[in-house]
């Protein structure tokens, strides 16, 4: 009886500890050397699961200049007290900033500004919008009031359906700078990890748990045969 419950526990365990879900990544910047980075695809040195892009919203794709006076930008500031952030679509109510995942993934959560409508002179309050797709098709969005203080204080996240690309923008009545800092998300698939197009994400679990799981149904084998024995 006590091995038949050991064998159970064993099993128990295996099972719960192979479905529990993948701790999620985390990127803030810190490595990653302060300037314009290519604004059609930039990877952070902390992880190369993320794509930063500025998104173009007349073309709705990535926009094809990079320099200041388009606003079509990709930067990586020092934010002081709180480190380096990425922004995108400087100073431009036109751009915005893409973070293509190169897999599925059903959490994100990041910290944001670069809102200042006193600076942008921008009237009246506005909001920061979180817009989810999995590859064309959009799965979900988040909307919240931005203080507009300019200071990277404020946080947004997403949990749910699965989606391979973000999208945040401010809608403003001016110009604002699309700031985000500690990136995390959780990954729970591979794809094309793009927008244009493709197959479903196949989820691929972790090779660990996938050897827990094995040895809890090897535990749920021997159960069943000393019961035959018995």
């Amino acid at each position: 009886m006590h091995r038949k419950r050991l064998w159970q526990f064993s099993f128990a365990s295996a099972l719960l500890i192979a479905l529990a879900p993948l701790a999620a990544a985390q990127i803030n910047f810190e490595p990653d050397g302060v300037g314009t980075k290519p604004n059609t695809g930039w990877q952070s040195s902390q992880s190369s699961d993320v794509t930063f892009r500025v998104h173009d919203e007349l073309t709705g794709g990535a926009c094809a200049a990079s320099n200041l006076s388009s606003g079509c930008e990709l930067h990586v500031y020092n934010w002081g007290v709180t480190g380096h952030a990425v922004s995108g679509g400087y100073g431009d109510i036109r751009y915005s900033l893409d973070m293509i995942f190169n897999g599925a993934v059903n959490q994100v959560s990041f910290m944001f500004g670069g809102d200042d409508r006193i600076l942008y002179l921008a009237s009246g309050s506005f909001n920061a919008v979180l817009t989810l797709f999995n590859d064309a098709v959009q799965v979900a969005q988040v909307t919240q009031a931005a203080n507009g203080n300019d200071e990277i204080d404020q946080t947004m996240s997403y949990s749910g359906l699965s989606f391979n690309r973000a999208n945040f923008r401010y809608f403003a009545s001016a110009a604002t700078s699309e700031t985000i800092d500690n990136l995390a998300y959780t990954l729970v698939g591979n794809g094309d990890g793009g927008n244009d197009g493709g197959g479903d994400p196949v989820v691929t679990p972790e090779p660990g748990s996938m050897v827990l799981l094995a040895t809890g149904l090897a535990g749920l084998v021997g159960i069943r045969r000393r019961r035959r024995v018995n």
